[in-house]
């Protein structure tokens, strides 16, 4: 097996809000897989337009 980096970068929501609650973190840590798992490396990877309205507790009726 090659050797894992130690971050990663991601997209997290942590709380419900609007757009300003997306954060974009580049030092997240990269998951150690148990015995039963695998890691798969993705090269890319996508943000939907519904996972933007989903911080808010609810999407505008506007958005359907």
């Amino acid at each position: 097996m090659s050797s894992l980096p130690k971050t990663q970068r991601s997209v997290q929501i942590n709380e419900h809000g609007g757009l300003d609650v997306i954060k974009i973190v580049t030092d997240a840590p990269v998951p150690t897989p148990g015995d039963d798992q695998v890691l798969v490396k993705n090269a890319f990877a996508g943000l939907n337009f519904i996972d933007t309205v989903c911080p808010f507790p609810f999407p505008p009726s506007s958005y359907f």
